[in-house]
C-alpha cells in the first residue's frame, strides 16, 4: 500500500520560492486545493485561473488535466472559493 505524503507546510512552499529584489512572494492557494500547476492568467476581475497537470511528472495519463478558478472573494489575498 502506498503511503501518502503530507502536503507541505506553507512555510516549506516559501523557502522554494525566490523572487527578485525587493518583492515579497504569498502563498495564494496550495496544495491539497491545487496541485501540479503548470501555468496561470489572471482576470481583470482578480480571478486566478490555473492550469493544473495531476500527472505531474510519472506518466502521461489522458484526462488528467484541470484548470481551477481561484477567488480572493473577501480581498485578503488568499484563494476563498477554488472550482
Amino acid at each position: 500500500k502506498k503511503e501518502e505524503k503530507p502536503a507541505p507546510t506553507e512555510e516549506q512552499l516559501l523557502n522554494e520560492i525566490k523572487v527578485p529584489e525587493g518583492f515579497k512572494a504569498k502563498i495564494f492557494v496550495a496544495p491539497p486545493q491545487v496541485g501540479y500547476p503548470v501555468g496561470l492568467c489572471v482576470a481583470p476581475n482578480g480571478d486566478v485561473y490555473i492550469a493544473s497537470d495531476e500527472n505531474g511528472s510519472l506518466g502521461a495519463s489522458a484526462k488528467r488535466g484541470k484548470i481551477y478558478r481561484c477567488v480572493d472573494s473577501d480581498r485578503d489575498g488568499r484563494a476563498d472559493k477554488i472550482d
